[in-house]
This record gives structure tokens, C-alpha cells and sequence, in this order.
């Protein structure tokens, strides 16, 4: 694979979930072993995007200018999540005839109808332009299985696989349970329950989220291997069974517990999802219907399987990197990432503007419901806006847009011009501005000021809606370079809320010790008297001004 380019597609990046971190986990394996490897989505929210620029992949949104470059015949490999791709390729898509093209992977996550993306919403797109089509699960392939024939030979197993880390962080077995760690996003109720008996036992129980330091924290290797036991579902468990951890599957749908002889493949044909039966299901329904284990029982069958489990999974590890392994896994489905020589059939000037309509719509309802949801995202698609001025009375005239969007850590370079004092915006709701360094050009001297809250050493904490900073040079329409961090109020991470809060405290002991000096001051008698005698002299120069008026 060595220099291959690859192309990943996904509706958006805005958090840690499934599609995402397969994505990631994809991007991240591909460009290990050579490939030259771009992610496009609709929408990229800056510290799920750093996970990938932090292993060089190059990602570009839909809005940003770069995307109007990208060509189907950059790429070798193009892999298709959410039926997301670049409408740039849809014209291209007409004119491809029968020269070389790359090949086309089009991947599905989920069973359920709720989850739209991940169904083959795009009418026949699959069916005329994929090279391999392919589900994380035998039950998610059936599901889905009526949008396809059922002969069709492009349909293939890709298993959410483990990233070669987890193998090479081979799991020493204990013979005795004594650390249990619970992966979940919706532990249900009972599980809660199981927790409490388990820790009456004296077995030390930690949940991801108390024990991560970040809630967008990825499972690690080294996380894993200090415990014994994981109860989790879903990609987790083949984390556990790469690196040789006995899991126990439970969670909101149920689950059957320890995977046995008896349980593995049907529990694998639900991509370990909890689940044991079903065909095309709904996700509310499986929810509903789940059969719930009280928690004193569930205590006792992570307890009393425990051995059986650490033998399983000692006797049936090599088959388990075989599996879920990544490396063997994407080498069963693009092993071969030769061009394609076929010419694509059925693409007239009448499906691509179909494409376009589908897609931009798509895109839209996708791109108001995350940003719905996801108040943070929402927070950084705001504008930081600079006005110039000769005072502080602005108008729309004076108004520039500096990003086309905020990002937590800004930089800005502002040239020098006709003005005396500038604002800058950093969007319409409030806001923590930290580390703020403010430099201008040849030396020249800069008064900072803002409407501010609270202000402290290069940290602003803004209350109200519309938060200003005020910069003006001496000489006056200096070149300014300015950076500031900026967190919405309700998604400040804990370390620079921790200096906010202490650089508070230390404000609040100042204000209070200063105020105790003036009572002691005030509490002397010599002071008590000047201040009586300063009264008196006030209320007789006020009566004197009444008696003049009368």
C-alpha cells in the first residue's frame, strides 16, 4: 500500500462515536503502512479533528475552499461512510468513462432504521459506483439486505477491528477478578446495581468516564490492560479480544454475558452489540423489549464465569487477531487497490443533478441537527469580527469578518491602518478567554480593555451576550498580532477552569483582605473621631444649603 492515496468520507467529526473512530482508526492504519491518506466530512469539530491531524491526515469540510480541488482520480482508494461524498465528484462522475478510477468502498455501521445516515439512502448510488460494499456485522448485512441482490458478490464483512495497538499489547490473564472496568455510554440501571455488590465484595470497579481524563477520550491499550475483566459492547469488545481480555457483553440491550463456545458467533453476527435475536430491528423496540438481569444476579455471573471466560479467551485468541484485527481485515477488503479499469454505466446528466439536490440536502439537515445538538460545535461556527474606528462609537461600515469561523486557539494578524482604537468580537455569546498576548509593531505601546466580567492576567470571563475587546496603539492604526484561547462557558476543560477558579479565589482573598485592612484602619479612635467629625461637617454644610433655598 505504500503511497497509495486514500480518500475517507464521513458526514461529520464532531465528537467520539462509532463511524468516527472507525474512521479514525482506518485513517490512522492506512497512513502507518504508507498510504497518503485525506478525511472529507460536512462538518469538523476542532478537537475530534486534531486526533487526526495528529497522525498527518489532512482533512477538508464541504465549506472550505480546498474541496472545490479534489478529483476522483487523486485517489486509489476512496472509502465511503454516511454515502458522503465531495460534490465535486458527482460531475466527474459523468465523464469517468473507461479510463483508470479508484476503487470505491461504501461502508454501513448500524441495523437500525433510526439511524438514517447508515442506511443506502441515495437511490442506486451503491448499486453503479461501489467496488465493495461492505457491514460491520453479518446481522447489519442482513438488515440491510433487501437494498442489494442477494447474489450481489460486492457485499463483505469489514468487523469494526481493532487497531494493531491492542494487539501488540498482549493481556497477561490473572487467575483472580479483582478489577473490573465498565465501557459504556447508557449503563443501564441494573448494571449500576451490579457495581454496588461488586464493590461490597471488595473488587475494585471503575466506569471509562471516571478514570479518562477527557469525556473524548479514546480507549487505550495500557487503559485495558490494567484491569481483568471489561463489561462493555460494541468495539470494545474486540479491543478486549485482540489483546486477550476476558468481556463480559452487557448494556441496554441486555446482553449474554461472558462469550462462550455456545454464544461467540451469534454474538459476533450482532457486531457484540448485546443483542441475540432479531432481524431488521428497531432501535427503540430492542431497547424496550431487552430482557433485564437483576443486579445481584449480573454481580454474581461476572464473578462465577469468570474463569471459564479467561480459558475461552486464552483458547481462542489467535482466531480472534485472525478476525478483528485491522491489519487482516482491510486486507481482505481492499487488498487489491489496483485502479479499476470498468466504466461506471448509468450516470447521465440527469442522476448527477439528482446527486446534487440528495446531497446538499442531506447535508443541510444533517449539518442544523448537529449543530442542534451539539452546543460546543455551535459555539465555534461563530465569526470573530473586528471593527476599526476613531472612538468607540462603531458602525456596520467599520465591521470586518478576521475567520470563518472561531476556533479554541486563535491567532490573528491585524494590519495597520487609518484608526485610532479597533474591537474585536469573538462571537455573540458568552465566553472564557484565556492566555491573551496582545503585540504591536515597532515597539509600539497597546492599551487592552474589554466589557468583561471578570478580568485577570490575560484571562476574560464574559457573562454577557455580545463579548468586546478593545485595542488601541500609541501612535495610533499600528499593526496588532493578537491570541487568546476561547471556551464556551458550559465546555471550559477542567485545566484552565482550575486557573480561572483559583485566580477568582485569590481575587476574592485580595478583596477581602484589603476590606478587613480598612475596618481595622476605620476602628482606630483617632479614625473613628475624624470620621464622626467629617460627618457632621457634611450634614451642616447640607442643612446651611437647604436654609439659603428656603
Amino acid at each position: 500500500m505504500q503511497g497509495k492515496r486514500v480518500l475517507i468520507t464521513q458526514s461529520s467529526l464532531d465528537r467520539i462515536g462509532g463511524s468516527e473512530v472507525q474512521a479514525l482508526e482506518l485513517a490512522r492504519y492506512l497512513q502507518s503502512v504508507g498510504c497518503i491518506v485525506t478525511v472529507y466530512a460536512w462538518i469538523v469539530d476542532d478537537l475530534v479533528g486534531s486526533l487526526f491531524a495528529q497522525s498527518g491526515v489532512r482533512i477538508i469540510t464541504s465549506n472550505m475552499v480546498d474541496s472545490a480541488d479534489l478529483h476522483m482520480t487523486d485517489f486509489d482508494l476512496i472509502w465511503v461512510q454516511h454515502e458522503v461524498l465531495p460534490k465535486t465528484f458527482f460531475q466527474q462522475l459523468e465523464g469517468l468513462g473507461s479510463g483508470p478510477r479508484p476503487c470505491v468502498v461504501f461502508s454501513h455501521m448500524s441495523p437500525y432504521r433510526e439511524v438514517h445516515l447508515e442506511q443506502p439512502y441515495t437511490y442506486d448510488l451503491e448499486n453503479r459506483i461501489a467496488d465493495r460494499i461492505v457491514f460491520n456485522s453479518s446481522g447489519t448485512l442482513e438488515a440491510q439486505q433487501g437494498y442489494f441482490s442477494k447474489d450481489d458478490s460486492r457485499l463483505a464483512i469489514y468487523p469494526n477491528p481493532a487497531p494493531m495497538s491492542f494487539v501488540e499489547k498482549r493481556h497477561t490473564i490473572r487467575p483472580d477478578l479483582g478489577r473490573i472496568l465498565i465501557v459504556s455510554n447508557h449503563t443501564p440501571s441494573e448494571l449500576l446495581r451490579a457495581v454496588d455488590s461488586l464493590k461490597a465484595r471488595g473488587l475494585m470497579v471503575d466506569r471509562l468516564g471516571d478514570v479518562t481524563e477527557q469525556a473524548n477520550s479514546l480507549t487505550t491499550p495500557d487503559l485495558l490492560d490494567r484491569y481483568d475483566c471489561v463489561v462493555t459492547i460494541g468495539k470494545t469488545v474486540q479491543y478486549c479480544l485482540v489483546q486477550g481480555i476476558p468481556v463480559f457483553i452487557y448494556d441496554r440491550f441486555g446482553g449474554p454475558g461472558y462469550l462462550t463456545a455456545e454464544n461467540y458467533e451469534q454474538a459476533a453476527r450482532f457486531n457484540f452489540s448485546g443483542r441475540m435475536e432479531g432481524s431488521c430491528p428497531s432501535l427503540v423496540d430492542e431497547i424496550n423489549r431487552r430482557s433485564i438481569i437483576d443486579g445481584p444476579t449480573l454481580a454474581a455471573q461476572i464473578l462465577e464465569g469468570y474463569t471459564a471466560a479467561c480459558d475461552f479467551q486464552t483458547a481462542r485468541h489467535d482466531e480472534f487477531i485472525r478476525r478483528f484485527a485491522i491489519d487482516g481485515a482491510v486486507d481482505r477488503v481492499v487488498g487489491d487497490m489496483s485502479a479499476r479499469p470498468e466504466s461506471l454505466t448509468g450516470i447521465d446528466k440527469g442522476y448527477v443533478d439528482y446527486l446534487f439536490r440528495n446531497s446538499q440536502m442531506v447535508e443541510d439537515y444533517v449539518r442544523s441537527n448537529q449543530l442542534a445538538n451539539n452546543p460546543r460545535l455551535a459555539f465555534y461556527r461563530q465569526q470573530i469580527q473586528l471593527f476599526r474606528g476613531k472612538n468607540r462609537a462603531f458602525s456596520i461600515d467599520d465591521q470586518t469578518t478576521l475567520c470563518e469561523s472561531m476556533h479554541e486557539e486563535n491567532h490573528l494578524e491585524i494590519p495597520a491602518g487609518d484608526h485610532s482604537i479597533f474591537r474585536i468580537d469573538f462571537g455573540e455569546l458568552p465566553c472564557l478567554i484565556t492566555d491573551l498576548t496582545v503585540h504591536a509593531a515597532a515597539a509600539a505601546k497597546v492599551k487592552v480593555s474589554s466589557n468583561a466580567s471578570f478580568e485577570n492576567a490575560g484571562t476574560l470571563f464574559f457573562l454577557s451576550a455580545d463579548p468586546q475587546l478593545y485595542i488601541e496603539t500609541d501612535p495610533p492604526g499600528r499593526e496588532v498580532s493578537l491570541t487568546a484561547r476561547v471556551y464556551p462557558l458550559d465546555h471550559v476543560p477542567p485545566q484552565p477552569l482550575a486557573i480561572l477558579t483559583e485566580r477568582i479565589r485569590r481575587h476574592q482573598d485580595s478583596d477581602r483582605a484589603d476590606l478587613e485592612r480598612w475596618q481595622r484602619f476605620r476602628s482606630q479612635t483617632l479614625v473613628a473621631l475624624l470620621i464622626k467629625i467629617r460627618r457632621a461637617l457634611r450634614s451642616a454644610k447640607t442643612r446651611k444649603k437647604k436654609d439659603d433655598r428656603s
